[in-house]
């Protein structure tokens, strides 16, 4: 009795899953389309690229999500793209697991993300040599208050050691709070150091949920860039591509972890958008 009875609560949980995702997806689609269509347009238009960069992501696959148009672009003058992800991406199946059952060792899925994110950068144009890996847990960015500062002092010495003149970050008001907590020790990172850079948040998350979409237009209309990709589209469907263990559905989880109509969206938009702050 206790199985049948587990076996409904994990179907009915899907399907109330299934019936809000499916109503947050409709609100965020409409605020998408006016996104699209009158707000993307308007963005002020990113013409030179000039500038040595280091893009900062919180998980294997956000740098090429938000940001694998203006990697490619950058790497085909031959302009050096540094990568550092904060996270070890451990937790990415978390959430859609069935009964909280454990999908394959944390150590197996970290390595499948990393060798993902070298062949992923690889077709964007960035070497092995040109990517870093801090490790840190997968959720727990927010969690740190211990080794905030030895975290702190790891981003500031990977900012002195590369100097860039471009840094690129997550959104500060992205869905996840990764990503957010990805902004605030970049910031922190870059005012200690001293440094003089352009800082460019990416959105990602943003696009999908109605309300931090509307923020994004609210807030950053006066500052929102965007970059004309349409020349390396087809190379950044490929880099995203290698991210296999986030778009196909792994036995024991209900879904994958990215959906098509997310990868969709986020593979064939023509532009990338940016805000920016001067340092």
């Amino acid at each position: 009795m206790s199985g049948i009875s587990g076996l409904y609560k994990k179907f009915k949980h899907a399907i109330a899953w299934r019936v809000m995702a499916q109503s947050n997806f409709l609100l965020a689609y409409i605020q998408r389309c006016r996104f699209d269509w009158f707000i993307r347009p308007k963005a002020i238009p990113i013409e030179s690229l000039n500038g040595s960069a280091l893009v900062f992501a919180p998980h294997q696959d956000d740098e090429t999500l938000g940001c694998g148009g203006l990697i490619a672009l950058k790497r085909q003058q031959q302009i050096p793209v540094n990568v550092a992800f904060l996270t070890d991406g451990s937790a990415c199946y978390g959430s859609i697991a069935l009964g909280g059952v454990t999908i394959m060792p944390t150590e197996d899925i970290v390595a499948i993300r990393k060798q993902e994110a070298i062949e992923a950068l690889g077709r964007l144009g960035v070497s092995a040599n040109s990517i870093h890996f801090l490790d840190q847990p997968d959720q727990f960015l927010d969690h740190q208050a211990l080794e905030h500062d030895a975290l702190i002092n790891s981003l500031v010495d990977l900012i002195n050691e590369i100097a860039p003149q471009d840094i690129y970050v997550t959104y500060r008001y992205d869905v996840h709070g990764d990503h957010q907590a990805t902004y605030r020790l970049v910031h922190e990172a870059i005012v200690r150091s001293g440094r003089q850079a352009r800082l460019w948040e990416y959105p990602i998350w943003s696009f999908w949920s109605h309300k931090h979409l509307s923020s994004l237009v609210q807030n950053q209309r006066n500052n929102l860039y965007q970059l004309p990709i349409q020349s390396v589209l087809a190379q950044k469907k490929t880099a995203l591509k290698c991210y296999k263990s986030q778009f196909q559905t792994v036995p024991g989880t209900l879904s994958p972890v990215l959906s098509a109509d997310f990868m969709n969206y986020l593979s064939s938009s023509t532009t990338e958008v940016f805000v920016m702050t001067q340092f």
